[in-house]
């Protein structure tokens, strides 16, 4: 999972427009990595920042705006003993009943758009084979570590079976979504995030939404 990219795709998420960020708040983001703050306590910071923002009629369209909040949350986290919840990956604050119900229907929805009966089973195999482990075992520490590893393992999937064709065009769409955002972003940032945007189009191509924690 990228720090950068799951942090843009959830602020943009909640601010409800806009498909980019803005080089200051990449900077922002920049600080909080350079700080040590955890991807979850960030991304409780910004649920925060918005949930709180009520019926006020200020706009919130940069991260700074968050920072408050994510320096609150980064001080409860510090303050937890070593044997409580972990925010970077332990226990999930939804309940066991609402993470399997949409892991069930994600599965169903994956075999009725994909057909993965046609022709293309063994290729499913692994994804399907992790999934009902995940639910078998109903057992959700680290969740997020194991929704990211099953969701890598579908889009490399994807991937292969997409027309190349398409493929090629998400690619070049992708590089040209951040073509003007390039020049403030470390290189390792522009890879992540762009691999993270090819992603993200190829699972809409499908109609596929993201395996992720903070989207149950």
């Amino acid at each position: 999972m990228n720090y950068y990219a799951e942090i843009e795709r959830f602020f943009i998420k909640k601010r409800g427009r806009g498909l980019m960020l803005s080089p200051k708040d990449w900077q922002v983001m920049s600080e909080w990595e350079d700080g040590g703050i955890p991807l979850q306590v960030i991304l409780r910071g910004i649920d925060k920042t918005f949930s709180q923002k009520g019926s006020e009629k200020q706009e919130i369209n940069f991260l700074a705006y968050c920072k408050p909040q994510v320096d609150e949350c980064w001080r409860e986290y510090k303050k937890q003993t070593l044997g409580s919840a972990d925010l970077s990956g332990g226990k999930p604050a939804l309940p066991k009943e609402e993470i399997m119900r949409h892991l069930t229907g994600f599965k169903r929805e994956l075999q009725t758009k994909l057909k993965p009966d046609e022709g293309r089973f063994k290729l499913w195999q692994p994804v399907q084979a992790s999934l009902d482990n995940l639910i078998f075992l109903a057992q959700f520490d680290q969740l997020e570590s194991k929704l990211e590893i099953i969701r890598q393992q579908l889009l490399e999937i994807l991937r292969d079976i997409m027309p190349q064709a398409k493929l090629k065009q998400i690619e070049a769409e992708a590089e040209a979504e951040l073509k003007t955002y390039r020049r403030w972003m470390r290189p390792e940032a522009y890879q992540a995030t762009y691999r993270e945007l090819v992603g993200e189009w190829v699972f809409k191509f499908y109609g596929l939404p993201e395996l992720r924690l903070y989207e149950l």
